[in-house]
Protein backbone atom coordinates (compact mmCIF):
# COMPACT_ATOMS: atom_id res chain seq x y z
CA UNK A 1 0.00 0.00 0.00
CA UNK A 2 1.25 3.22 -1.05
CA UNK A 3 2.13 5.95 1.46
CA UNK A 4 -0.56 8.48 -0.23
CA UNK A 5 -2.86 5.92 0.00
CA UNK A 6 -2.52 5.30 3.65
CA UNK A 7 -2.45 9.18 4.65
CA UNK A 8 -5.92 9.28 2.82
CA UNK A 9 -7.30 6.46 4.81
CA UNK A 10 -5.74 8.02 7.76
CA UNK A 11 -7.96 10.70 7.14
CA UNK A 12 -10.57 9.62 5.76
CA UNK A 13 -10.78 7.80 9.65
CA UNK A 14 -9.72 10.76 11.40
CA UNK A 15 -12.61 12.69 9.39
CA UNK A 16 -15.47 9.60 10.12
CA UNK A 17 -14.20 10.02 14.19
CA UNK A 18 -14.58 13.59 13.87
CA UNK A 19 -17.69 14.90 16.58
CA UNK A 20 -20.82 14.78 14.70
CA UNK A 21 -22.20 18.29 14.32
CA UNK A 22 -25.65 18.51 13.32
CA UNK A 23 -25.88 20.16 9.72
CA UNK A 24 -27.64 23.42 10.70
CA UNK A 25 -24.39 23.69 13.62
CA UNK A 26 -22.40 23.42 10.26
CA UNK A 27 -24.26 26.18 8.92
CA UNK A 28 -24.27 28.42 11.97
CA UNK A 29 -20.70 28.30 11.78
CA UNK A 30 -20.42 29.02 8.26
CA UNK A 31 -22.57 31.92 8.96
CA UNK A 32 -20.77 33.18 11.43
CA UNK A 33 -17.69 33.69 9.56
CA UNK A 34 -18.62 36.75 8.26
CA UNK A 35 -18.60 38.74 11.46
CA UNK A 36 -15.18 37.12 11.92
CA UNK A 37 -13.90 38.86 9.79
CA UNK A 38 -15.24 41.60 10.05
CA UNK A 39 -14.71 41.96 13.72
CA UNK A 40 -10.57 41.29 12.62
CA UNK A 41 -10.59 43.85 10.22
CA UNK A 42 -13.46 46.37 9.91
CA UNK A 43 -16.62 47.40 7.81
CA UNK A 44 -17.10 50.15 6.14
CA UNK A 45 -20.17 51.46 8.53
CA UNK A 46 -18.77 55.03 9.59
CA UNK A 47 -19.50 53.77 13.08
CA UNK A 48 -17.89 51.36 14.06
CA UNK A 49 -20.83 49.41 15.23
CA UNK A 50 -20.32 46.25 12.87
CA UNK A 51 -17.15 45.51 13.77
CA UNK A 52 -18.14 46.04 17.71
CA UNK A 53 -21.12 43.93 17.42
CA UNK A 54 -19.33 41.07 15.12
CA UNK A 55 -17.56 40.65 18.13
CA UNK A 56 -20.31 38.02 19.55
CA UNK A 57 -18.93 35.74 16.86
CA UNK A 58 -16.19 33.78 18.56
CA UNK A 59 -17.98 33.37 21.93
CA UNK A 60 -21.17 31.84 19.24
CA UNK A 61 -18.45 29.79 17.93
CA UNK A 62 -17.19 28.18 20.96
CA UNK A 63 -21.11 27.70 22.43
CA UNK A 64 -22.07 25.55 19.22
CA UNK A 65 -18.58 23.46 19.62
CA UNK A 66 -19.14 23.18 23.15
CA UNK A 67 -22.79 22.05 22.83
CA UNK A 68 -22.23 18.98 20.96
CA UNK A 69 -18.13 18.37 21.62
CA UNK A 70 -19.47 17.62 25.62
CA UNK A 71 -23.20 16.47 25.41
CA UNK A 72 -22.97 14.13 28.37
CA UNK A 73 -23.44 10.67 27.22
CA UNK A 74 -20.98 7.04 26.37
CA UNK A 75 -19.79 8.43 23.73
CA UNK A 76 -18.38 11.85 25.20
CA UNK A 77 -14.60 10.19 26.07
CA UNK A 78 -14.55 9.12 22.44
CA UNK A 79 -15.39 12.33 20.93
CA UNK A 80 -13.19 14.09 23.37
CA UNK A 81 -10.25 12.07 22.12
CA UNK A 82 -10.84 12.54 18.47
CA UNK A 83 -11.56 16.09 18.61
CA UNK A 84 -8.44 16.29 20.65
CA UNK A 85 -6.31 15.14 18.19
CA UNK A 86 -8.15 16.91 15.13
CA UNK A 87 -7.76 20.02 17.06
CA UNK A 88 -4.13 19.21 17.61
CA UNK A 89 -3.18 18.20 13.92
CA UNK A 90 -5.19 21.62 12.91
CA UNK A 91 -3.32 23.78 15.47
CA UNK A 92 0.21 22.19 14.20
CA UNK A 93 -0.43 22.66 10.67
CA UNK A 94 -1.69 26.23 11.12
CA UNK A 95 1.42 27.13 13.28
CA UNK A 96 3.94 25.75 10.58
CA UNK A 97 1.76 27.72 7.94
CA UNK A 98 1.93 31.12 9.46
CA UNK A 99 5.30 31.03 10.66
CA UNK A 100 6.65 30.08 6.96
CA UNK A 101 4.38 32.80 5.34
CA UNK A 102 5.49 35.39 8.31
CA UNK A 103 9.39 34.59 6.88
CA UNK A 104 8.58 34.42 3.44
CA UNK A 105 6.93 37.36 2.37
CA UNK A 106 8.63 40.27 3.01
CA UNK A 107 6.90 43.41 4.83
CA UNK A 108 6.00 40.55 7.62
CA UNK A 109 9.69 39.21 7.81
CA UNK A 110 10.82 43.02 7.99
CA UNK A 111 8.44 43.74 11.01
CA UNK A 112 9.97 40.62 13.24
CA UNK A 113 12.74 41.27 15.47
CA UNK A 114 14.85 38.02 16.13
CA UNK A 115 15.96 39.18 19.57
CA UNK A 116 11.94 39.74 20.65
CA UNK A 117 12.23 35.92 20.87
CA UNK A 118 14.72 35.80 23.38
CA UNK A 119 11.85 37.45 25.83
CA UNK A 120 10.28 35.29 28.46
CA UNK A 121 7.51 37.56 27.74
CA UNK A 122 6.77 36.76 24.59
CA UNK A 123 6.95 32.74 25.53
CA UNK A 124 4.38 33.58 28.34
CA UNK A 125 1.84 35.72 26.00
CA UNK A 126 2.12 33.07 23.65
CA UNK A 127 1.96 29.74 25.83
CA UNK A 128 -0.24 31.00 28.47
CA UNK A 129 -2.31 34.07 27.29
CA UNK A 130 -2.44 32.74 23.54
CA UNK A 131 -1.31 35.61 22.26
CA UNK A 132 0.65 34.69 18.72
CA UNK A 133 3.78 37.12 18.66
CA UNK A 134 4.32 37.38 14.85
CA UNK A 135 2.78 39.52 12.35
CA UNK A 136 0.86 37.15 9.99
CA UNK A 137 -1.83 34.49 11.76
CA UNK A 138 -3.03 36.46 15.35
CA UNK A 139 -6.43 34.41 14.53
CA UNK A 140 -4.01 31.12 15.71
CA UNK A 141 -5.47 31.81 19.07
CA UNK A 142 -8.84 30.44 18.37
CA UNK A 143 -7.72 26.85 17.75
CA UNK A 144 -4.36 27.49 20.26
CA UNK A 145 -7.46 27.99 23.16
CA UNK A 146 -9.62 25.20 21.40
CA UNK A 147 -7.14 22.63 21.49
CA UNK A 148 -5.91 23.30 25.00
CA UNK A 149 -9.44 23.44 26.27
CA UNK A 150 -9.87 20.23 24.29
CA UNK A 151 -7.27 18.75 26.02
CA UNK A 152 -8.45 20.19 30.04
CA UNK A 153 -11.74 18.32 29.35
CA UNK A 154 -10.42 14.83 28.29
CA UNK A 155 -8.41 14.44 31.25
CA UNK A 156 -11.38 16.39 33.51
CA UNK A 157 -14.20 13.97 32.05
CA UNK A 158 -11.30 10.91 32.17
CA UNK A 159 -11.16 11.59 36.23
CA UNK A 160 -14.49 12.33 36.90
CA UNK A 161 -14.61 16.40 36.97
CA UNK A 162 -17.08 17.50 35.33
CA UNK A 163 -19.76 17.00 36.99
CA UNK A 164 -18.58 20.30 38.55
CA UNK A 165 -18.58 21.60 35.52
CA UNK A 166 -20.91 24.73 36.54
CA UNK A 167 -18.80 26.07 39.87
CA UNK A 168 -16.21 26.52 36.91
CA UNK A 169 -18.56 27.90 34.60
CA UNK A 170 -19.27 30.53 36.98
CA UNK A 171 -16.00 31.22 38.60
CA UNK A 172 -14.48 31.68 34.43
CA UNK A 173 -17.49 33.76 33.65
CA UNK A 174 -16.55 36.02 36.33
CA UNK A 175 -12.68 36.11 35.98
CA UNK A 176 -13.65 36.64 32.04
CA UNK A 177 -15.59 39.84 32.89
CA UNK A 178 -13.51 41.22 35.42
CA UNK A 179 -10.21 40.96 32.99
CA UNK A 180 -11.61 42.25 30.22
CA UNK A 181 -14.97 44.75 29.68
CA UNK A 182 -14.78 45.44 33.28
CA UNK A 183 -11.03 45.83 33.79
CA UNK A 184 -10.93 49.25 33.74
CA UNK A 185 -13.51 49.44 36.08
CA UNK A 186 -11.86 47.01 38.76
CA UNK A 187 -8.81 48.54 37.58
CA UNK A 188 -7.25 45.53 36.92
CA UNK A 189 -3.11 45.60 36.44
CA UNK A 190 -1.54 41.87 37.13
CA UNK A 191 2.56 42.10 35.84
CA UNK A 192 1.78 44.98 33.67
CA UNK A 193 -1.44 43.89 31.99
CA UNK A 194 -4.19 46.40 32.40
CA UNK A 195 -6.51 43.59 30.86
CA UNK A 196 -6.58 40.18 29.62
CA UNK A 197 -7.00 39.12 25.69
CA UNK A 198 -9.22 36.26 24.54
CA UNK A 199 -7.57 32.96 25.06
CA UNK A 200 -8.18 29.27 26.80
CA UNK A 201 -9.02 30.93 30.17
CA UNK A 202 -10.43 34.23 29.30
CA UNK A 203 -12.87 32.54 26.16
CA UNK A 204 -12.63 29.21 25.47
CA UNK A 205 -13.55 27.67 28.59
CA UNK A 206 -16.26 29.45 29.86
CA UNK A 207 -18.02 29.71 26.43
CA UNK A 208 -17.73 25.51 25.77
CA UNK A 209 -18.93 25.30 29.45
CA UNK A 210 -21.97 27.89 28.55
CA UNK A 211 -22.44 25.09 25.14
CA UNK A 212 -22.67 22.21 27.56
CA UNK A 213 -24.91 24.11 30.73
CA UNK A 214 -27.44 25.16 26.95
CA UNK A 215 -27.23 21.29 26.12
CA UNK A 216 -28.70 19.87 29.41
CA UNK A 217 -31.38 22.93 29.08
CA UNK A 218 -32.42 21.34 25.67
CA UNK A 219 -35.94 20.80 26.50
CA UNK A 220 -36.25 24.36 28.31
CA UNK A 221 -34.86 25.79 24.89
CA UNK A 222 -37.17 23.90 22.39
CA UNK A 223 -40.06 25.72 24.59
CA UNK A 224 -38.83 28.80 23.82
CA UNK A 225 -40.42 29.99 20.17
CA UNK A 226 -37.99 31.00 17.51
CA UNK A 227 -38.81 34.45 17.42
CA UNK A 228 -37.89 34.85 21.25
CA UNK A 229 -34.25 34.13 20.05
CA UNK A 230 -34.30 36.79 17.68
CA UNK A 231 -35.61 39.12 20.04
CA UNK A 232 -32.65 37.88 22.78
CA UNK A 233 -30.17 38.39 20.10
CA UNK A 234 -31.32 42.38 20.04
CA UNK A 235 -31.53 43.03 23.28
CA UNK A 236 -27.92 41.31 23.76
CA UNK A 237 -27.01 43.91 21.00
CA UNK A 238 -28.35 46.62 22.65
CA UNK A 239 -26.53 45.37 25.85
CA UNK A 240 -23.05 45.48 23.58
CA UNK A 241 -23.55 48.85 22.93
CA UNK A 242 -24.83 50.21 26.17
CA UNK A 243 -22.07 48.70 28.21
CA UNK A 244 -19.64 50.03 25.61
CA UNK A 245 -21.50 53.74 25.51
CA UNK A 246 -21.11 53.25 29.21
CA UNK A 247 -17.43 52.86 29.27
CA UNK A 248 -16.53 54.95 27.35
CA UNK A 249 -18.16 58.18 28.54
CA UNK A 250 -16.57 57.05 32.24
CA UNK A 251 -13.05 56.60 31.28
CA UNK A 252 -13.14 52.89 32.02
CA UNK A 253 -13.00 51.44 28.50
CA UNK A 254 -9.78 49.58 28.21
CA UNK A 255 -11.02 46.64 25.79
CA UNK A 256 -14.15 45.12 23.96
CA UNK A 257 -13.39 41.55 23.62
CA UNK A 258 -15.77 40.35 25.73
CA UNK A 259 -18.69 42.24 26.01
CA UNK A 260 -21.57 40.86 28.77
CA UNK A 261 -23.83 41.44 25.81
CA UNK A 262 -21.63 39.25 23.74
CA UNK A 263 -22.29 36.30 25.87
CA UNK A 264 -26.55 37.10 25.36
CA UNK A 265 -26.41 36.88 21.14
CA UNK A 266 -23.92 33.33 21.96
CA UNK A 267 -27.19 32.07 23.95
CA UNK A 268 -29.38 32.98 21.36
CA UNK A 269 -27.61 31.88 18.44
CA UNK A 270 -27.77 28.69 20.02
CA UNK A 271 -31.13 28.75 20.81
CA UNK A 272 -31.65 29.74 17.32
CA UNK A 273 -29.82 26.29 16.10
CA UNK A 274 -31.88 24.49 18.60
CA UNK A 275 -34.98 25.67 17.42
CA UNK A 276 -33.71 24.00 13.49
CA UNK A 277 -32.14 21.36 14.94
CA UNK A 278 -34.72 19.05 12.73
CA UNK A 279 -34.03 20.14 9.71
CA UNK A 280 -32.39 18.28 7.03
CA UNK A 281 -30.00 19.67 4.68
CA UNK A 282 -28.20 18.35 1.65
CA UNK A 283 -24.63 17.77 0.85
CA UNK A 284 -24.01 21.18 0.00
CA UNK A 285 -24.90 22.53 3.75
CA UNK A 286 -22.97 19.77 5.37
CA UNK A 287 -20.13 21.09 3.51
CA UNK A 288 -20.64 24.24 5.37
CA UNK A 289 -18.44 22.91 8.71
CA UNK A 290 -15.33 22.62 5.91
CA UNK A 291 -16.04 26.10 4.40
CA UNK A 292 -15.77 27.51 8.04
CA UNK A 293 -12.55 25.92 8.85
CA UNK A 294 -11.39 27.18 5.56
CA UNK A 295 -12.18 30.95 6.13
CA UNK A 296 -10.86 30.85 9.51
CA UNK A 297 -7.51 29.58 8.31
CA UNK A 298 -6.81 32.44 5.48
CA UNK A 299 -8.48 35.29 6.71
CA UNK A 300 -5.21 36.20 8.45
CA UNK A 301 -2.93 35.88 5.91
CA UNK A 302 -5.46 36.79 3.22
CA UNK A 303 -4.87 40.07 4.64
CA UNK A 304 -1.38 40.50 3.96
CA UNK A 305 -1.37 39.07 0.61
CA UNK A 306 -4.19 41.08 -0.80
CA UNK A 307 -2.16 43.93 0.57
CA UNK A 308 0.88 43.59 -1.41
CA UNK A 309 -0.90 42.64 -4.35
CA UNK A 310 -2.85 45.81 -4.07
CA UNK A 311 0.11 47.66 -3.48
CA UNK A 312 1.95 46.38 -6.40
CA UNK A 313 -0.95 47.46 -8.92
CA UNK A 314 -1.74 50.53 -7.45
CA UNK A 315 -1.01 51.87 -3.87
CA UNK A 316 -4.03 54.34 -4.26
CA UNK A 317 -6.30 51.80 -4.14
CA UNK A 318 -4.70 50.68 -0.56
CA UNK A 319 -7.41 53.15 1.05
CA UNK A 320 -10.54 51.42 -0.65
CA UNK A 321 -9.01 48.20 0.52
CA UNK A 322 -8.30 48.93 4.17
CA UNK A 323 -12.38 50.18 4.11
CA UNK A 324 -13.59 47.18 3.02
CA UNK A 325 -11.12 44.63 3.81
CA UNK A 326 -13.34 42.43 6.33
CA UNK A 327 -15.46 41.84 2.86
CA UNK A 328 -12.95 41.79 0.29
CA UNK A 329 -11.46 39.18 2.49
CA UNK A 330 -14.22 37.03 3.29
CA UNK A 331 -15.13 37.11 0.12
CA UNK A 332 -11.80 35.77 -0.99
CA UNK A 333 -11.60 32.93 1.84
CA UNK A 334 -14.75 32.23 0.92
CA UNK A 335 -13.77 31.32 -2.77
CA UNK A 336 -11.05 29.22 -1.84
CA UNK A 337 -13.29 27.58 1.00
CA UNK A 338 -15.49 26.32 -1.41
CA UNK A 339 -12.88 24.77 -3.84
CA UNK A 340 -11.41 23.26 -0.83
CA UNK A 341 -14.95 21.49 0.64
CA UNK A 342 -15.75 20.22 -3.16
CA UNK A 343 -12.48 18.36 -3.32
CA UNK A 344 -11.87 17.53 0.18
CA UNK A 345 -15.89 15.39 -0.60
CA UNK A 346 -14.46 13.86 -3.25
CA UNK A 347 -11.68 12.77 -1.69
CA UNK A 348 -13.12 11.77 1.47
CA UNK A 349 -16.00 9.90 -1.12
CA UNK A 350 -13.35 8.44 -2.78
CA UNK A 351 -12.16 6.08 0.31
CA UNK A 352 -15.51 5.77 1.54
CA UNK A 353 -15.63 3.61 -1.79
CA UNK A 354 -12.64 1.98 -0.90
Amino acid sequence: MSIRIKIGRFFFVLGKNKVKYDPIAELIMFLLMPFVCFWTMGFPDGLGLVELLSGFAFPALFVVIGYYLLDDNDERPKRLKWAMIRYGIYFAVLLVFYTVLCFVVPIARAEINPGSFLAKRLWFNFIVLDVWPLPIGDSLWFIQSLFISTVIFYFADKFNLMRFYKIVLAVFFVFMLLTSDLAGVVGFNILGYRYLTSGVFTKAIPYLLLGLLLNESYSLIKKVPFWAYIILFIVGGALTVGEFYLLFITGRLVYTGHMFGYAVMAVAVCGLMVSFDRMHFDLILNMCGTIAKAIYALYSPMYTLLFLFILMKSAKNLDVYFQFSGIIVYFACLIIGIIVAFFQTMWELKYACN
